[in-house]
């Protein structure tokens, strides 16, 4: 009986979910996952089992039921029966979904320790497929295609998108209960080597779990999300994008049967897995803020680039002298760039359609009015200067003092990087 009890603990629980209750059944399917099964009918656990009934022990722990002296030990009972004896032991209160540090215990960002003898919430996550052992020797030669790949393919080269990426995937197994914040953007070939990590391995705290015949309920959402994309663009641009690490993978694998199969094989016919586990584990995430400290790459900075508003854009290439319909002067560009001079605003209005139509190849008009309102947002408020006997609205403009007020609105100091 001993071992029927361990097995319905380990495989069958009772959700009560605010008096709506059903049944859970943990099952594995031919691949290893665990997957659960709902059962709302009690009745529905109706196979027979027979059950070694040689001795029972009372809650008091006394034999309550010796039967070692009749002609069989074995009785046959039907599984909800079973069930039934055992149901104060197995019935949760709620349902939710808490991975934890398999090191430290802990299942939230405050630090705290799951509670497995608490039956106050029905805990889905089932730890990692590698159990963690503090005695572990990690021998980093065991995933070396793994992470080769990774520094070659994904970044070029660079050994800080290596690091970063590392880091990011161990905060996924030290602290799978608390999202990074951030989203690695994979564009490149069909081919080239984008998925194959995964297949080693935004911003709402819940998710919303709706199953037929049962109640709707919130589960801890810890998801973290990677995108992989054959085409440019497989995120809206935008200027500052700050959760995303925008990589362009290289094309130098593709069909490079040899290169892929060292990485599988790491995993499949070797024991790199527990080795790379262990070794994220390992890493020292002190101080981690995966939105903040993402490198930067050109193909992120461009993207930024190509976002920015065009009135924007243009007084960018003003600064960098890019563009022959410039506000500034020669002089003023080489010689005084910290010196402010007044720029009336209609004739920054001029220069810009100019722009717009032979250097951008945008027919789009603005009107004084609709042009002076983004200029706002950037120079702020203008004011009104007599040039010519006649006053016009417009700003005391520099070279570097509008690179300034340019970096300080977007946030962004590297636009004028060439």
């Amino acid at each position: 009986m001993e071992r029927l009890y361990k097995f319905i603990k380990d495989n069958i629980a009772y959700i009560l979910q605010g008096g709506n209750g059903y049944y859970l059944t943990k099952n594995r399917d031919a691949f290893g996952e665990i997957n659960y099964e709902v059962v709302k009918d009690q009745r529905n656990f109706d196979m027979w089992l027979p059950i070694n009934n040689a001795i029972e022990l009372g809650d008091d722990g006394l034999i309550e039921t010796d039967n070692t002296n009749s002609e069989t030990f074995e009785i046959v009972e039907r599984l909800s029966e079973v069930i039934d004896h055992y149901r104060d032991d197995i019935t949760y209160g709620k349902i939710d979904f808490m991975p934890y540090n398999a090191k430290t215990g802990v299942c939230d960002a405050k630090s705290s320790k799951f509670d497995w003898n608490s039956n106050k919430v029905f805990n889905k996550f089932n730890g990692f497929v590698h159990k963690h052992d503090p005695n572990f020797v990690i021998d980093q030669t065991k995933f070396k295609s793994f992470t080769t790949h990774i520094q070659e393919v994904w970044g070029s080269g660079r050994a800080d998108i290596l690091e970063y990426n590392m880091k990011l995937f161990a905060w996924y197994v030290q602290k799978p209960y608390q999202k990074t914040g951030a989203c690695v953007v994979l564009e490149g070939e069909e081919g080239c080597g984008k998925n194959i990590i995964f297949e080693m391995l935004s911003s709402h705290p819940t998710a919303m779990i709706e199953r037929k015949g049962i109640d709707p309920y919130r589960v801890k959402d810890c998801s973290n999300i990677m995108i992989a994309s054959n085409n440019s663009y497989s995120v809206k641009a935008s200027n500052r994008m700050r959760r995303f690490v925008y990589l362009l993978c290289k094309s130098d694998r593709i069909g490079d049967i040899p290169h892929f199969t060292a990485i599988l094989d790491e995993f499949n016919k070797a024991d790199g897995g527990i080795h790379l586990y262990h070794y994220l584990m390992s890493i020292d995430l002190e101080g981690f803020h995966p939105e903040d400290d993402a490198p930067m790459t050109k193909e992120k900075s461009d993207l930024q680039k190509s976002a920015i508003d065009k009135p924007i854009k243009w007084l960018i290439e003003c600064v960098i002298n890019g563009t022959k319909k410039n506000i500034f002067t020669d002089r003023q560009l080489e010689n005084t760039r910290d010196v402010p001079e007044f720029v009336p605003i209609r004739d920054m209005l001029k220069k810009y359609t100019e722009w717009m139509l032979e250097e951008a190849k945008d027919g789009s008009a603005y009107s004084e009015e609709r042009f002076s309102k983004e200029l706002s947002k950037v120079l702020g408020p203008n004011h009104r200067k007599s040039v010519q006997k006649i006053r016009l609205r417009g700003y005391d403009l520099s070279a570097n003092g509008l690179k300034e007020k340019i970096a300080k609105y977007t946030r962004r100091n590297d636009l004028f990087d060439d």
